[in-house]
């Protein structure tokens, strides 16, 4: 019954696509299947037949993400002149399916509001899109709650595993630290957490997790949980954990470049705990480049023989510049910064570093995104500087944006007063300022001579 309500494509754990050709399979699949349906309809002479079979291909065609064919039948489906409760009700939840599967929250949201649901089959679908909306809308609880309680509903061993797939996409999506502090009195949504929590403890060992899980089991007696979304979610597991990343990170913890790879340390493990992704987490293990006494390249090899099959660093250039000479490296390298020629052709080397001019050109796409389309640039008076000032103004200005005034400063200064005041006109704005307080002040004079003279 839950078969209409799988538009919404997610990211669940134990259900994945492989992008090298299955995908096109399953659509060639769904789309024989719809095609056989659609000609059940054409066959058949009851118009109630008709609909439910072209609904059901509308339904395979979203699924496939053939999104056209299924507004087709959509358009078929409208063109019937007096529709009972039954058929206007279908014909919305149908509509509503593809704005999910479309992602077009203001015409789901609205779609959804206007549905009145007539049969059983058509309220579980209908509180499914509702749970799809707050999925697409970020709402993640929301919909966890809602497809809990549709379970509640649903008999078929299929659609509860399908449904689940639904509850575990919604539930990945949390961040650790929110996952750690929900709070439910429904023992359903706990037990639900509470696998989550379990996935995301980091076990690398599939027996100790098949023991974990079982535990879990007897915790949660009760639990909602179809058997095979347990075994696909243990299988997905041990295969992911036989991907495992280890990650090397290498960087100066010690001197003038401390405090830039602390930061640079600090963002990745904050990625790292509050990634909502897959439960089995790369290895991250960092090793410090300070000691001149032993080579990037000697640290480089230790990480491997380490096991690191991933690594990232190193800031300093002039050891990128030698990376780059090499002809290939043995596992992927990515640096946090660009060689002296950031070309190069070693296989498994990858340059990654904002350079001043990337900058600037992210700071005037920020500016239009936020709606920002009049600047005034304040740049050093350096060759640098100038180039920096070109970069930003030609961007801005090519999305759409109008610089309207610039001005540099001296860079052995940090007086700014003076170049600030020129850049924004301050310095006439004081003139006529001072202009009208004379003026002002004049009038104010002659008032209160007039009146002394009256008196």
């Amino acid at each position: 019954m839950l078969s209409a309500c799988e538009t919404q494509p997610v990211k669940p754990q134990p259900e994945s696509i492989d992008e090298s050709g299955s995908v096109t399979e399953k659509q060639a699949t769904l789309s024989e299947q719809a095609e056989k349906l659609l000609a059940l309809a054409d066959d058949s002479d009851s118009k109630t037949e008709q609909q439910k079979y072209r609904i059901q291909a509308a339904r395979l065609y979203i699924e496939a993400a053939k999104i056209d064919l299924a507004k087709n039948q959509l358009n078929i489906l409208k063109q019937n002149k007096t529709p009972s409760e039954s058929d206007t009700a279908a014909i919305l939840i149908l509509s509503a399916e593809i704005a999910i599967a479309e992602k077009d929250l203001t015409s789901a949201s609205q779609l959804i509001a206007e549905i009145k649901p007539v049969t059983r089959e058509q309220q579980i679908v209908y509180y499914a899109l509702k749970a799809d909306l707050d999925y697409l809308s970020g709402r993640y609880m929301f919909a966890v709650d809602r497809r809990v309680q549709l379970n509640a509903y649903i008999v078929d061993e299929n659609n509860r595993y399908r449904n689940d797939i639904k509850i575990w996409a919604a539930i990945s999506n949390l961040p650790t630290t929110q996952l750690s502090s929900q709070q439910t009195s429904n023992p359903a949504i706990k037990s639900w957490i509470d696998l989550a929590k379990v996935m995301r403890s980091g076990q690398q060992n599939i027996s100790q997790l098949e023991n974990d899980i079982l535990d879990w089991g007897t915790r949660h007696p009760g639990h909602q949980v179809s058997q095979t979304f347990l075994n696909e979610l243990i299988s997905n597991y041990q295969a992911d954990a036989l991907k495992t990343k280890n990650i090397a990170v290498l960087l100066p913890m010690q001197g003038d470049l401390s405090t830039i790879s602390s930061t640079i340390k600090n963002g990745l493990l904050s990625a790292f705990y509050n990634d909502p992704g897959s439960p089995v987490k790369p290895v991250i293990n960092f090793y410090d480049t300070s000691n001149k006494e032993i080579t990037f390249y000697q640290l480089y090899q230790q990480a491997i023989d380490d096991g690191a099959t991933n690594i990232i660093g190193p800031l300093d250039k002039v050891v990128i510049s030698q990376l780059a000479q090499r002809g290939e490296l043995e596992v992927p390298v990515l640096t946090l910064n660009y060689a002296e020629n950031p070309l190069n052709h070693t296989e498994n080397l990858f340059q990654f570093g904002l350079s001043p001019e990337d900058e600037a050109r992210q700071v005037a796409e920020l500016a239009i995104r936020q709606n920002k389309k009049r600047a005034a640039v304040f740049y050093p008076d350096s060759e640098w500087g100038n180039r920096l000032n070109t970069v930003f103004t030609e961007h801005y200005e090519s999305l759409g944006g109008k610089v309207l005034t610039t001005a540099n400063f001296a860079t052995n200064t940090n007086d700014y007063r003076r170049p600030i005041r020129q850049l924004f006109n301050l310095d006439q704005s004081d003139i006529r300022h001072r202009k009208v307080d004379d003026t002002i002040g004049k009038r104010h004079s002659s008032y209160r001579t007039v009146v002394r003279t009256s008196i």
